[in-house]
């Protein structure tokens, strides 16, 4: 069987996501040049080529996960344009299959790998403060388009919305994937939406006639 020859930063995607598979099944305290290349199926100092060491390919898992994170953000700027609340949703959506496609996420940033380093909790905070700025100026235009009421806090929004996949991705990860994940954040979506969506007058009662004066009085 002939081998698929890579290039080096298609071999450095694998290894990042093979680390942050190893952090999501068994933890950050297993992650080690030498299950790493197991998982990708090298010999360890195949890996040299690429990383001097494990701190190096943490590194390069937080700055790809937050390229992730920042392209689908891009992207929801992009759709906004044409309907804020529907790019916030379909954000939602796209972030939420990024968790599932990169499961070792919420645990990596919340791990001392992260939380001890001054520069890897820098860059997790800066992706963070992106992230809740991004979803304020969506928020925002869809204030300008009419479909948000403008009483809305923008930024105290954006830190709901992110509130209505971070819990439920916590339990989630806790129940070993065996909740309902996507299902959970679509309900909580249509709560949020409730909360922060204009009101809608139903048609019939746009269109009934006021009751006169005269009217009132025989009543």
């Amino acid at each position: 069987m002939k081998r698929v020859r890579r290039s080096g930063e298609e071999r450095r995607d694998q290894i990042a996501r093979a680390a942050l598979a190893i952090v999501h099944e068994r933890g950050t305290g297993a992650l080690s040049i030498a299950s790493v290349a197991h998982r990708v199926g090298v010999a360890p100092s195949a890996l040299y080529r690429h990383f001097p060491d494990k701190d190096a390919i943490v590194g390069h898992m937080i700055t790809r996960l937050g390229a992730g994170v920042r392209a689908n953000l891009e992207r929801a700027v992009a759709e906004a344009r044409t309907d804020a609340v529907e790019a916030l949703g379909a954000f939602l959506t796209r972030h939420v299959e990024f968790l599932l496609e990169n499961r070792g996420f919420p645990m990596l940033i919340f791990s001392d790998l992260v939380l001890q380093h001054p520069g890897r909790r820098a860059a997790m905070l800066a992706t963070l403060d992106h992230f809740r700025g991004t979803i304020g100026q969506l928020v925002r235009e869809a204030q300008r388009q009419g479909a948000v009421r403008s009483d809305v806090d923008p930024e105290a929004a954006a830190f709901v919305f992110m509130g209505l996949f971070m819990p439920a991705g916590l339990h989630w990860h806790l129940a070993g994937g065996r909740t309902d994940l996507v299902g959970t954040v679509r309900r909580a979506w249509s709560i949020y939406l409730s909360g922060i969506a204009v009101p809608r007058v139903p048609a019939a009662r746009a269109r009934a006639p006021r009751r006169t004066l005269r009217q009132e009085k025989r009543s």
